[in-house]
């Protein structure tokens, strides 16, 4: 009987190492390590430089479009240094406040160079890609950088060029970066008071980025939901959403 407990026993670890075995490996592991190291420098970086050098050729020191709009909030900065009216003026559906405040920084530190507020752009997308595939990768530490690459590529895609090269379209990449670091904030495992009001910080200046910043708010309840957040949480998130949106629509003319 002693013997076949042992075999029993023994016959497990086996079984064990057998199953353990079968389990495909990932072409990743396949690759020489170094390998994998050189590619996933490349696939990081090549996308970024890429849309860099694009920026860098092709974009001009030149007020386009919708950007008329910001030479008048400038006009009258100069006027009243803080005018609520300009700065909180409708711009089509959109509350762009904190683009504005931007906008009046580059106009008192680089005479409003179109080309600064491109690059500034792009280096909103530089953190917003950063922050959302950190976000990801602390929940599952065991995926490769390398299969982040197609994110990268993705997200630097010069498909884009009219956002790229249009000054203007600096509050959309607020409203990403916005989104990241909610998202990224949010997701912590474990969520303080002082975490969640960074979050609503940053879902707030989303949100007077331009209209589609409001739907930060509904993900951070999706996100609260699935990591099972207390009550309280729920709450103050969904006081601070309420108020948000209220004032974004107070005398908001359609």
């Amino acid at each position: 009987m002693a013997e076949g407990i042992t075999d029993i026993l023994g016959s497990q670890p086996e079984s064990d190492v057998s199953s353990a075995a079968s389990i495909p490996k990932r072409m990743v592991d396949r690759l020489d390590p170094r390998l994998v190291n050189v590619l996933t420098v490349i696939g990081f970086a090549a996308p970024v430089l890429g849309y860099f050098w694009f920026l860098h050729h092709y974009s001009l020191n030149v007020v386009v479009g919708d950007q008329w709009d910001d030479v008048t909030v400038i006009e009258r900065s100069y006027t009243h240094f803080f005018d609520w009216s300009s700065l909180w003026a409708q711009h089509n559906e959109n509350r762009i406040f904190f683009p504005n405040l931007v906008v009046l920084l580059l106009a008192y530190t680089t005479h409003f160079n179109i080309q600064v507020e491109e690059f500034l752009s792009a280096t909103m997308l530089s953190m917003t890609t950063a922050l959302l595939i950190w976000a990801h990768k602390r929940r599952s530490p065991s995926i490769p950088w390398l299969y982040y690459c197609p994110v990268v590529l993705l997200a630097f895609s010069i498909v884009q060029y009219g956002n790229t090269l249009w000054g203007f379209q600096m509050a959309w990449y607020m409203v990403m970066l916005s989104l990241a670091t909610t998202m990224v904030l949010l997701d912590r495992t474990t969520l303080t008071w002082l975490v969640l009001l960074g979050a609503i910080a940053a879902a707030v200046v989303g949100s007077f980025s331009s209209l589609q910043g409001l739907l930060i708010w509904p993900a951070g309840i999706v996100l609260l939901y699935h990591r099972r957040r207390r009550l309280p949480f729920f709450l103050i998130w969904i006081a601070a959403a309420v108020a948000s949106m209220t004032l974004y629509f107070y005398n908001f003319n359609t």
